[in-house]
């Protein structure tokens, strides 16, 4: 997405090296800015921590009244000095590996970006009887990647938008962590939706649950509220995907599924999160490859239009 922007300014005389810095500060300040935002929204709610502790010992004590064999106690234990330390070390490691990865991938980020504005003298020399068709189909693929991420990028901050708007209304807390939480599983297609629909139903339901008033089957309205709400944003957010993508784009669920097991497991969240992206990348690329192009037709779902434009 960045490699347009150096492009377009390395065409009007801006060095390329100056364009990647300020876009890399950019995007560091839009990640402290979320940074902060994720404090200032923890502390902020820090005091009802205890109160969903309460609730949900409340919430327990009807289970277990109905249902015997559940008659676990549930009660905070004496926690030690050494139990402190095992749970900072269980936290520090994951964060300094996360620190040390983000900073190794803005080093590689940099001198890609830098490097990109002379991909073109680079093909036409490598390729000179053939160079323009070789970066029309580069064009091609540029385009369609930066359309794709764009379009994914737009559908899923409207679905976080109108997932935090639909919960503060229906009164749900940390309505704003949800939102954010909803854009991000957007990457996901199909898994996303359903893992970033469950924490907040969970909390709608320890919220609501247990205060008194009309239910519906023994369900809080509130809470059906909650389900119906995150149901509609997310079909509509997935109907929305498939009519500005096109059937050409779409994924099988078997290569949606691998592609999220296999970066995850290398990058753990952060490969989850770029999963798709990752998979619809090499399906784009393969799609106008004249070679790669047979597994570009494996990797779509449904029917695919095989009278696909020649490429390399």
């Amino acid at each position: 997405m960045m490699s347009p922007a150096v492009r377009f300014f390395a065409r009007r005389k801006v060095p390329p090296a100056l364009t990647t810095l300020v876009l890399i500060a950019f995007l560091l300040c839009v990640a402290g800015l979320a940074g902060y935002f994720f404090k200032e929204l923890i502390a902020g709610q820090a005091g009802r921590y205890a109160l969903y502790y309460d609730r949900l010992q409340e919430i327990w004590g009807r289970l277990t009244a109905q249902f015997s064999f559940l008659s676990v106690e549930l009660d905070a234990k004496n926690v030690s000095l050494s139990d402190v330390q095992k749970m900072f070390f269980k936290v520090y490691y994951p964060v300094a590996h996360a620190v040390s990865y983000t900073v190794m991938a803005l080093f590689f980020l940099m001198f890609m970006l830098i490097g990109s504005p002379y991909i073109e003298d680079k093909i036409c020399a490598a390729f000179p009887e053939r160079s323009a068709h070789v970066l029309k189909v580069l064009d091609a693929i540029s385009g369609q990647i930066t359309r794709f991420i764009s379009v994914m990028t737009a559908i899923s901050a409207v679905t976080g938008v109108m997932t935090w708007l639909a919960l503060s209304w229906i009164g749900v807390d940390f309505a704003p962590m949800w939102g954010v939480l909803a854009f991000l599983l957007s990457f996901i297609p199909k898994v996303g939706g359903a893992v970033a629909s469950i924490p907040p139903i969970f909390v709608a339901f320890v919220q609501f649950q247990s205060a008194l008033g009309a239910t519906v089957l023994g369900v809080s309205p509130r809470v059906i509220a909650t389900v119906a709400a995150i149901l509609l944003v997310q079909t509509c957010a997935s109907v929305v995907m498939t009519m500005l993508m096109g059937g050409r784009m779409k994924l099988s669920p078997v290569v949606i599924l691998i592609s999220l097991l296999v970066w995850s497991s290398v990058w753990g969240a952060a490969g989850a999160l770029l999963s798709i992206p990752i998979a619809a990348t090499f399906k784009i690329i393969c799609d106008n490859v004249e070679r790669l192009r047979p597994i570009g037709i494996l990797m779509s779902s449904g029917h695919c239009c095989v009278g696909r434009k020649s490429g390399i």
